[in-house]
């Protein structure tokens, strides 16, 4: 049972990492007609659904994402596609991902190796990006890095909250960093968010300097020379101009691809156009780009208000789950897994405003929800049993679990 608990973080990883091969000479892009990042997801997509089916228990209630599930993959019983099942299955790679994660027994020698494992995983990701920076001047999917790079963030942040050691400080400037210099717009954002909300930050004082110093970081960010030429080319602007009715704010290009939506959206909103339908319309218009870049309109263009509402009321009814079981932390493992988790919803949110996060699973919601499954099978079997997990009152975990179950 540990060994495949560990072999299921792995799998997280390598398929985290599997696109980024390409930076190497000679490992194509492309395999078999399908780019790295399709293998990477659908690596974890069958990986999360065989953990699904030999895993412990489902500890993550099954009410929360049923609705949406169904409801997804239902709609291509009457709009059936491949592009379509494709999209259905990469919105459900993240919460499988979270379910199959809450079936695995967390014992402290798992903890230790895992948090072992993360270390050596931060340390090869940073320097992926600094080499790609030397070299190419941008990391490889900029945006995408970014979305993994948030995690970091939030997981730095709860390390330096619970130990007061800058070694958390220093990590997540490093995250800052690369954002700030691709002049990555949201995913600044994103990551100056995570010290604003982080969630493992309780005590009120700090949490107004830190939004003191934040608000004064992101000013000062706002006002680089890129950023200013980013958002408003030669002639600059301020936070007011921030707005899709400045004709100087550059939205490279949303506006117009939310105009062509506005159609579609108007004439089917309550259910939507079916699956993919955005690619279809995209390609219609003659257009190279395959994303609307807004998760929020692509859903409800592709599954109406239903399918976005559902959708919502999946991510509302975690993390109001979560909430409600945050009394019944009582381990600081457990805890920390909950506060990055609770943290990471804030640039979740926001990057679904600009950008793809739905179907980016491997860089981002994966580590969200596996995190959250990690809570829940935490909380259910030390609460439930009363059990520690420490080797030197069972050798099997596992088989005491079972001991427990017979009871």
């Amino acid at each position: 049972m540990e060994k495949q608990t560990l072999n299921f973080f792995r799998w997280i990883v390598f398929t985290t990492i599997l696109p980024y091969l390409n930076i190497i000479p000679f490992v194509p892009f492309y395999l078999y007609g399908f780019s790295l990042r399709g293998w990477a997801w659908m690596i974890m997509l069958i990986v999360a659904v065989i953990t699904l089916l030999t895993g412990k228990r489902i500890t993550i209630p099954l009410w929360v994402w049923l609705p949406f599930v169904v409801y997804i993959l239902g709609y291509n019983l009457f709009d059936f596609s491949f592009l379509g099942v494709q999209l259905s299955f990469q919105y459900l790679v993240s919460i499988l991902v979270g379910y199959a994660a809450s079936t695995l027994i967390y014992t402290d020698w798992v903890i230790d190796k895992l948090y072992q494992f993360a270390k050596q995983f931060i340390v090869v990701f940073f320097t992926i990006c600094f080499i790609s920076l030397l070299l190419y001047q941008v990391t490889p999917f900029s945006a995408s890095t970014v979305m993994t790079l948030t995690v970091f963030a939030s997981l730095f942040l709860c390390y330096y909250f619970n130990t007061k050691n800058w070694i958390g400080i220093i990590g997540y400037v490093c995250c800052l960093f690369f954002p700030v210099y691709m002049v990555t717009r949201t995913g600044a954002v994103a990551v100056l968010l995570v010290a604003i909300g982080h969630f493992a930050n309780r005590n009120f004082i700090k949490k107004g300097f830190v939004i003191a110093v934040i608000g004064f970081l992101g000013i000062a960010i706002f006002n680089l020379k890129a950023f200013q030429e980013k958002n408003f080319g030669k002639v600059g602007g301020s936070i007011e101009d921030l707005n899709y009715g400045n004709k100087h704010f550059n939205t490279n290009g949303r506006i117009y691809l939310y105009s062509l939506l506005t159609p579609g959206l108007e004439e089917s909103p309550v259910w939507g156009n079916g699956p993919r339908a955005d690619l279809k319309l995209l390609e219609n218009k003659g257009l190279k780009v395959k994303e609307v870049h807004n998760d929020y309109l692509a859903v409800r263009y592709n599954y109406g208000y239903v399918g976005l509402g559902l959708m919502l009321l999946g991510f509302i009814a975690l993390a109001l789950l979560m909430l409600y079981h945050r009394n019944d932390i009582q381990d600081k493992f457990t805890y920390w897994m909950y506060t990055s988790a609770m943290t990471l919803f804030l640039p979740f949110f926001t990057l679904m405003y600009t950008d793809n996060i739905l179907k980016y699973s491997i860089f981002f919601g994966n580590f969200q929800f596996a995190m959250i499954g990690i809570v829940f099978s935490r909380l259910y079997w030390i609460r439930r049993y009363n059990l520690t997990f420490r080797k030197e009152e069972a050798e099997d975990p596992a088989r005491l679990i079972e001991n427990y179950e017979t009871v």
